[in-house]
């Protein structure tokens, strides 16, 4: 068979890759253009030109990366019919956002540290996006409420709140983890072990099974 040709990245792409690994390292006020047209082999103007600056760049870092975590929500979160359809619904879910804590670090590392420290750059892709995916998730815990999946009792935005707190402490966590406990998402046993375990402790009581 012959074999895919890989596709070379244009030079926004490639900044944007080198912006975010460098924005994770030394964060947003650390990193000069400077140091990105370095890593990347361009002109330093390239940054302007395409981005207008180091601000532009690092909005668009953090909006490619929090446009993906909509569509995922968007696309998984989807009213379910009834307790099956629930529960393979949320396990998809839990296991892209686990998932993407692995394969994508260098993001992780900048939303779970700068998307506070930068909130007046961030503010507006924060609403546009990763606000609007929380909220999706919001909706489906309320729409399955509503459905008498879940209890009644249940608050779907502090439902919500748990399970995100749950998945980005894990994230944020990864090093000391593998250091003191050998425990690392990247792991796929320990990886399937955390999804099961965050889904039952997410349904144990809320599922209404009178």
């Amino acid at each position: 068979m012959p074999q895919k040709t890989k596709l070379k990245k244009t030079t926004p792409e490639q900044l944007i890759d080198v912006g975010q690994s460098l924005f994770a390292e030394k964060g947003f006020a650390a990193t000069t253009v400077q140091d990105i047209a370095k890593r990347a082999k361009v002109n330093v103007s390239l940054i302007s030109y395409y981005f207008k600056g180091k601000e532009g760049l690092f909005r668009q870092c953090v909006a490619r990366a929090a446009t993906s975590r909509l569509e995922v929500a968007t696309n998984i979160l989807v009213t379910p019919k009834d307790i099956h359809e629930f529960k393979v619904r949320i396990e998809m879910f839990t296991d892209e956002m686990l998932t993407y804590q692995v394969e994508n670090p260098s993001v992780c590392t900048i939303l779970h540290r700068d998307l506070h420290t930068e909130m007046e750059i961030l503010g507006d892709i924060f609403e546009d996006t990763l606000l609007k995916a929380f909220n999706t998730f919001v909706t489906f815990i309320a729409a399955s409420k509503d459905l008498k999946i879940l209890a009644s009792w249940i608050d779907p935005e502090l439902t919500a709140s748990n399970f995100y707190a749950f998945i980005f402490h894990l994230g944020r966590s990864q090093e000391i983890s593998a250091k003191y406990f050998g425990k690392t998402l990247k792991d796929a046993s320990y990886r399937q072990h955390v999804k099961e375990h965050l889904i039952k402790m997410t349904l144990e009581g809320i599922l209404n099974d009178k």
